[in-house]
């Protein structure tokens, strides 16, 4: 079901440029940053344009060299997909990784799900921590190509960032019906295959409500709290495709470099601030160059990767973004890094995967800010509206919940209180007793 990974991991890079809820917003590049003339963004040619032999900003990159494995930084919280075969039989395992005082905290987000295949969790939010999942627990529920007649899935919502997940037993959707995810209304968005057209339908839920893309072949998604629709596959710059939101308007277009004959680029944001070429026809090296790229359409800085194909996730600064990579950890599989556009530096991120060759670390979401970890086993933790036991719970959440943290800490009849947002964008205050920085 690795076709559900790629949709998952589209919706991420996306965001990654968008500067969506699940993302660190797009970053201003430093003073000294080198700047080159304007490049005028034109629409995809039915044509490549003849050759041009004058020299491009292009020929002005930085050579990307790999570094030493690196920990998880501080203030970073990534989501991502480890996938395992257990004698032969593959499965999701939906992880978060956050660094802690104590260390890097690994949580398995699907520990308390049933053990099935093709599990889908669809995104309403990294922000917001609203998860969903379908899990197929009998034969094939389809994707690609039809279910099976014996197949039976599961559904499950999570409202506290994937720590626990409740068990949709009444009004539970048909067979076949899946959860894309969250509209920023609250409405559910589920998909439907249809056997006789072997399409994809789109529908809200509970009711069925047919949705109409806003053009041919769309397929719907998650970009942070908002339904969007992609044509083709965001995620792969050689096929482009183009983003819309929930209204029809266009957030990403694929478009052609005038000064680039032959290449490929994929705008990732309403303003233009990732540029991504790959040289065509294709060689074997599978040369990629990426840019950051200035709103008036000067190139900031390029960075040049050698033989991999990087999906870019999300910013942790305004010089590193988390990317994920194709056949760099053992056994071929994913693994994440970070890459440094100012220094060319990439390094794996250490510690995400036990050394097993059988095992992803295909990450999907960042989130950065400065988090708190509920650390309350076999209870959960009060946000109380006010910094005092006695103010109202505005809600008691499970031992590793993640918050946000909003302010500093301060002291009340004893008791040390810490600003936070809860999941739910709860915004209260808690305990530092039962919480870990």
């Amino acid at each position: 079901m690795r076709w559900t990974l790629a949709a998952v991991s589209a919706v991420a890079l996306i965001g990654a440029a968008c500067g969506g809820s699940n993302t660190a917003a797009t970053p201003t590049p430093t003073a000294d940053a080198p700047t080159s003339p304007p490049l005028t963004v034109e629409p995809v040619a039915t044509e490549t344009p003849a050759a041009t032999p004058s020299p491009t900003p292009w020929d002005d990159y930085i050579e990307v060299v790999e570094g030493e494995p690196v920990p998880l930084p501080e203030g970073v919280v990534l989501y991502y997909y480890g996938y395992v075969f257990t004698e032969g039989i593959p499965a999701d395992r939906w992880l978060r990784a956050v660094q802690t005082d104590g260390g890097l905290d690994i949580r398995d987000l699907s520990e308390t799900l049933p053990d099935g295949s093709g599990a889908y969790f669809a995104d309403g939010g990294y922000g917001l921590g609203q998860f969903s999942t379908s899990v197929c627990v009998q034969g094939y529920c389809g994707g690609i190509g039809p279910a099976s007649s014996d197949a039976r899935s599961e559904a499950f919502l999570s409202g506290d960032g994937g720590v626990t997940w409740t068990f949709e037993a009444d009004g539970g959707r048909p067979e076949g019906v899946y959860m894309v995810g969250t509209r920023s209304d609250g409405v559910q968005v589920v998909s439907r295959y249809d056997d006789s057209t072997q399409t994809l339908g789109w529908f809200t839920w509970p009711g069925m409500e047919p949705i109409e893309p806003p053009a041919p072949g769309a397929r719907a998604q998650m970009l942070g709290d908002r339904l969007v629709w992609a044509t083709g596959d965001p995620g792969l710059p050689d096929f482009g495709g183009t983003t819309y939101d929930e209204d029809g308007n266009v957030i990403a277009a694929p478009v052609r470099l005038p000064p680039l004959p032959g290449s490929f680029t994929v705008i990732r944001g309403s303003t233009i601030d990732l540029a991504w070429w790959i040289p065509l026809p294709r060689d074997n090296d599978a040369t990629v160059y990426i840019s950051q790229v200035a709103p008036d359409g000067a190139l900031l800085r390029t960075v040049r990767l050698e033989r991999m194909d990087p999906a870019l996730v999300g910013w942790i600064d305004e010089d590193r973004i988390v990317i994920r990579r194709w056949n760099y950890s053992p056994g071929g599989l994913a693994d994440a890094a970070i890459l440094n556009f100012a220094t060319g530096e990439m390094n794996r991120i250490d510690g995400l995967q036990p050394t097993e060759q059988d095992r992803d670390a295909y990450v999907t979401g960042v989130v950065t800010g400065e988090f708190a970890l509920v650390d309350a086993p076999g209870s959960c933790l009060h946000v109380r509206e006010r910094a005092d036991t006695t103010s109202q719970s505005l809600g008691c959440f499970a031992d590793g919940v993640l918050f946000h943290v909003t302010g500093d800490p301060h002291e009340t009849d004893g008791t040390e209180w810490l600003p936070v947002r809860a999941p739910g964008n709860i915004d209260g205050f808690a305990s530092t007793e039962f919480l870990v920085r």
